[in-house]
Protein backbone atom coordinates (compact mmCIF):
# COMPACT_ATOMS: atom_id res chain seq x y z
CA UNK A 1 0.00 0.00 0.00
CA UNK A 2 1.90 3.20 -1.34
CA UNK A 3 0.33 6.74 -1.12
CA UNK A 4 1.81 9.28 -4.12
CA UNK A 5 4.09 12.09 -2.34
CA UNK A 6 2.64 14.60 -4.68
CA UNK A 7 -1.06 13.95 -3.83
CA UNK A 8 -2.11 16.03 -0.72
CA UNK A 9 -4.32 13.86 2.04
CA UNK A 10 -8.16 13.84 1.17
CA UNK A 11 -8.56 16.93 3.97
CA UNK A 12 -6.45 19.05 2.16
CA UNK A 13 -7.15 18.70 -1.41
CA UNK A 14 -10.99 19.16 0.05
CA UNK A 15 -9.59 22.97 1.38
CA UNK A 16 -7.81 23.92 -1.81
CA UNK A 17 -10.90 22.51 -4.07
CA UNK A 18 -13.36 24.77 -1.49
CA UNK A 19 -10.83 27.72 -1.69
CA UNK A 20 -10.33 27.59 -5.48
CA UNK A 21 -14.20 27.21 -5.35
CA UNK A 22 -14.27 30.34 -3.89
CA UNK A 23 -12.05 32.39 -5.70
CA UNK A 24 -13.73 31.44 -9.03
CA UNK A 25 -17.00 33.10 -7.16
CA UNK A 26 -15.44 36.07 -6.24
CA UNK A 27 -13.75 36.40 -9.74
CA UNK A 28 -17.63 36.37 -11.34
CA UNK A 29 -19.19 38.33 -8.83
CA UNK A 30 -20.54 41.42 -9.23
CA UNK A 31 -19.12 44.30 -7.48
CA UNK A 32 -20.88 45.32 -3.91
CA UNK A 33 -22.84 47.90 -4.22
CA UNK A 34 -21.74 51.12 -2.73
CA UNK A 35 -23.07 52.35 0.15
CA UNK A 36 -24.43 56.27 -0.43
CA UNK A 37 -23.04 58.84 2.09
CA UNK A 38 -24.77 61.84 2.85
CA UNK A 39 -22.51 64.41 3.76
CA UNK A 40 -24.49 68.46 4.85
CA UNK A 41 -22.87 70.83 2.69
CA UNK A 42 -23.94 74.34 3.64
CA UNK A 43 -25.17 76.44 1.06
CA UNK A 44 -23.48 79.65 0.33
CA UNK A 45 -25.65 82.58 0.38
CA UNK A 46 -24.64 86.41 0.06
CA UNK A 47 -22.38 88.04 -2.06
CA UNK A 48 -18.96 85.72 -3.70
CA UNK A 49 -15.79 86.23 -2.46
CA UNK A 50 -14.39 87.98 -5.11
CA UNK A 51 -17.24 90.87 -5.02
CA UNK A 52 -16.31 90.70 -1.12
CA UNK A 53 -12.52 91.35 -2.47
CA UNK A 54 -13.76 93.94 -4.97
CA UNK A 55 -15.61 96.40 -2.72
CA UNK A 56 -13.36 96.17 0.36
CA UNK A 57 -10.10 96.41 -1.39
CA UNK A 58 -9.87 100.07 -2.37
CA UNK A 59 -10.44 100.77 1.91
CA UNK A 60 -7.34 98.20 3.12
CA UNK A 61 -4.15 100.59 3.56
CA UNK A 62 -0.69 99.42 3.96
CA UNK A 63 0.81 101.30 6.57
CA UNK A 64 4.51 102.07 7.31
CA UNK A 65 5.83 103.77 10.30
CA UNK A 66 9.08 104.28 11.14
CA UNK A 67 10.33 105.74 14.83
CA UNK A 68 13.93 107.43 14.20
CA UNK A 69 16.40 108.37 11.25
CA UNK A 70 19.02 106.70 9.45
CA UNK A 71 20.86 103.64 10.74
CA UNK A 72 19.11 103.76 13.99
CA UNK A 73 15.71 104.17 12.69
CA UNK A 74 12.84 101.24 13.81
CA UNK A 75 10.02 100.17 11.02
CA UNK A 76 6.27 98.66 12.05
CA UNK A 77 3.81 97.64 9.21
CA UNK A 78 0.71 96.53 9.02
CA UNK A 79 -2.88 97.00 7.53
CA UNK A 80 -5.18 99.83 8.29
CA UNK A 81 -9.07 100.32 6.75
CA UNK A 82 -9.88 103.81 5.74
CA UNK A 83 -12.94 105.26 7.83
CA UNK A 84 -14.01 108.58 7.09
CA UNK A 85 -10.59 109.89 6.19
CA UNK A 86 -8.64 108.48 9.08
CA UNK A 87 -7.38 104.93 9.16
CA UNK A 88 -7.93 102.13 11.89
CA UNK A 89 -4.73 99.93 12.47
CA UNK A 90 -3.20 98.00 15.07
CA UNK A 91 -1.76 99.80 18.21
CA UNK A 92 1.79 97.54 17.35
CA UNK A 93 1.67 99.42 14.14
CA UNK A 94 1.63 103.01 15.46
CA UNK A 95 3.69 102.69 18.84
CA UNK A 96 6.61 101.64 19.74
CA UNK A 97 7.65 101.75 23.21
CA UNK A 98 5.33 103.71 24.28
CA UNK A 99 6.24 106.05 21.63
CA UNK A 100 4.68 107.71 18.85
CA UNK A 101 6.22 107.33 15.52
CA UNK A 102 8.37 109.77 13.57
CA UNK A 103 6.52 109.23 10.65
CA UNK A 104 3.57 107.44 9.12
CA UNK A 105 2.96 106.02 5.57
CA UNK A 106 0.09 105.34 4.05
CA UNK A 107 -0.62 103.67 0.86
CA UNK A 108 -4.20 102.63 -0.80
CA UNK A 109 -3.74 99.61 -3.28
CA UNK A 110 -5.34 101.91 -6.37
CA UNK A 111 -3.42 104.93 -5.79
CA UNK A 112 -0.08 106.09 -6.66
CA UNK A 113 0.30 108.75 -3.83
CA UNK A 114 1.70 108.13 0.10
CA UNK A 115 -0.21 109.18 2.32
CA UNK A 116 1.01 110.82 5.81
CA UNK A 117 -0.05 110.55 9.69
CA UNK A 118 -1.13 113.53 11.56
CA UNK A 119 0.84 111.90 14.18
CA UNK A 120 -0.10 114.44 16.58
CA UNK A 121 -3.39 113.80 16.01
CA UNK A 122 -3.26 109.63 16.16
CA UNK A 123 -4.81 108.28 19.29
CA UNK A 124 -4.19 104.66 21.08
CA UNK A 125 -7.27 102.92 22.63
CA UNK A 126 -5.33 101.02 25.01
CA UNK A 127 -7.29 98.79 27.64
CA UNK A 128 -5.76 95.31 26.38
CA UNK A 129 -7.06 96.29 22.46
CA UNK A 130 -4.66 96.63 20.07
CA UNK A 131 -6.32 99.34 17.79
CA UNK A 132 -5.02 102.62 16.54
CA UNK A 133 -6.81 105.36 14.81
CA UNK A 134 -4.56 107.41 12.45
CA UNK A 135 -6.07 110.82 10.95
CA UNK A 136 -4.63 110.99 7.12
CA UNK A 137 -2.50 114.55 6.92
CA UNK A 138 -2.77 114.85 3.43
CA UNK A 139 -6.23 114.24 2.53
CA UNK A 140 -8.09 114.58 -0.99
CA UNK A 141 -10.81 113.83 -3.11
CA UNK A 142 -10.35 109.95 -2.90
CA UNK A 143 -10.00 109.42 0.48
CA UNK A 144 -12.79 112.14 1.23
CA UNK A 145 -15.29 110.02 -1.24
CA UNK A 146 -14.17 106.59 -0.12
CA UNK A 147 -14.01 106.98 3.29
CA UNK A 148 -17.49 108.88 3.13
CA UNK A 149 -19.30 105.08 1.87
CA UNK A 150 -20.96 103.27 4.04
CA UNK A 151 -19.17 100.17 6.19
CA UNK A 152 -22.12 97.19 7.01
CA UNK A 153 -20.92 96.38 10.30
CA UNK A 154 -22.00 92.83 11.40
CA UNK A 155 -25.14 92.94 13.81
CA UNK A 156 -23.88 90.04 15.94
CA UNK A 157 -20.87 87.75 16.74
CA UNK A 158 -20.19 85.47 14.07
CA UNK A 159 -20.70 81.87 15.18
CA UNK A 160 -17.70 79.25 15.14
CA UNK A 161 -17.65 77.64 11.72
CA UNK A 162 -18.81 80.55 9.48
CA UNK A 163 -16.98 81.59 6.66
CA UNK A 164 -15.29 84.90 6.85
CA UNK A 165 -12.24 86.71 4.35
CA UNK A 166 -9.31 88.69 5.70
CA UNK A 167 -7.88 91.45 3.48
CA UNK A 168 -4.59 93.10 4.33
CA UNK A 169 -0.78 93.16 4.49
CA UNK A 170 0.52 90.24 6.40
CA UNK A 171 3.88 90.08 7.11
CA UNK A 172 4.27 87.10 5.07
CA UNK A 173 2.45 88.60 1.93
CA UNK A 174 2.78 91.08 -0.62
CA UNK A 175 3.32 95.51 0.07
CA UNK A 176 2.07 95.92 -3.16
CA UNK A 177 -1.50 94.57 -2.93
CA UNK A 178 -3.78 93.00 -0.79
CA UNK A 179 -3.39 89.30 0.45
CA UNK A 180 -6.76 87.98 0.74
CA UNK A 181 -7.18 84.56 3.39
CA UNK A 182 -10.21 82.83 3.22
CA UNK A 183 -10.92 80.85 6.22
CA UNK A 184 -13.81 79.88 9.23
CA UNK A 185 -14.31 81.16 12.80
CA UNK A 186 -12.27 78.54 14.25
CA UNK A 187 -13.19 80.08 17.80
CA UNK A 188 -12.28 82.83 20.47
CA UNK A 189 -10.10 83.53 22.65
CA UNK A 190 -11.76 85.18 26.55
Amino acid sequence: NQVSQNTPPDSQQVEIDALKKTVEDLKNAKPPTPQTIIKEVPQKSGPSLSSIISKWRPRVAYVLCTWGYGDNAVEASGSGLLMKNWIATNEHVFRYEGQRPSSCEIYLPDRNVIYYADNTRGSVYGGGIDMAGITIENQDVYTDQLGSKEINYCKEKGKIGESLVILGYPYTGSTNDITATEGIISGYDG
